[in-house]
């Protein structure tokens, strides 16, 4: 099965860009800490990152990255698979969409505390709450949620070009000297900035602008039945309930 998931993430990881990197939760990646999480909203670059850390920092032989809604998944623990990848010598396991393997809370703290020597990285959905999960992973889990693209993410993401970050004091103090140079520097700063409030905060517009926001009601539909659906069902079985109360 390691040879399968290598396979893939082989494929995968050479598409990846690494020209454009989220610095802000790199950081969160490359820290000393043995368990971190990204959380986020889908379409907001978690699986990229994941996989330009590991491009970055470590040798193929030395990391197993896999989703957690693969097909080989099904049938398969994650602790098997930790326990096969730590015997032949693996140092950073990566679990992207952790949300999607049931019961993942309790297999990723029985891979810490058997594991002392891996890595653990995983992504999830914006849903996921470490603090109510029934297996307690908040003492031993770093989580970074990740925000949508900020405007000077976005211009470097499409242009290249990157604005200095200013404090609110300098923009307070210096606000018509900043205007001026920003206008005469960055000519098109405007209407960036218009396009960056029609498309910009989410990564794939680089993909296709054209189709942005049907990729964008999609990803709000899913979101918005994974909240909804529980309530859903249940008004549903109290109606019946009702029903079959007045009726008996």
């Amino acid at each position: 099965m390691l040879n399968y998931f290598r396979n893939k993430q082989a494929r995968i990881i050479q598409s990846i860009p690494d020209d454009f990197v989220r610095a802000k939760y790199m950081q969160k990646l490359v820290s000393p800490n043995r368990l971190v999480g990204i959380i986020g909203q889908r379409g907001v670059g978690k699986t990229t990152l994941l996989l330009q850390y590991l491009k970055q920092n470590f040798r193929v032989q030395e990391y197993l990255y896999f989703s957690a809604d693969d097909i080989y998944i099904a049938d398969t623990r994650l602790y098997d698979i930790a326990e096969e990848f730590a015997r032949l010598g693996g140092k950073v396991l990566v679990i992207d969409e952790i949300h999607k393997y049931n019961n993942w809370a309790q297999e990723i703290k029985n891979i810490y505390d058997s594991f002392p020597e891996l890595v653990l990285r995983f992504s999830g959905s914006s849903l996921l709450n470490l603090l109510y999960e029934k297996y307690d992973l908040s003492r031993r889990c770093v989580t970074a949620y990740m925000d949508t693209l900020t405007f000077n993410e976005y211009l470097e993401l499409s242009r290249g070009c990157k604005l200095s970050v200013l404090s609110l004091e300098e923009i307070l103090s210096r606000g018509s000297e900043i205007s001026l140079d920003l206008a005469l520097t960055h000519s098109n700063i405007y209407s960036d900035f218009k396009d960056y409030l029609r498309y910009g905060a989410y990564p794939f517009f680089m993909e296709d602008k054209d189709e942005f926001k049907n990729k964008l009601f999609n990803a709000c539909k899913k979101l918005s039945m994974k909240i909804f659906r529980p309530v859903i069902k249940s008004i549903t079985s109290r109606s019946v309930y009702l029903k079959n109360s007045l009726q008996n």
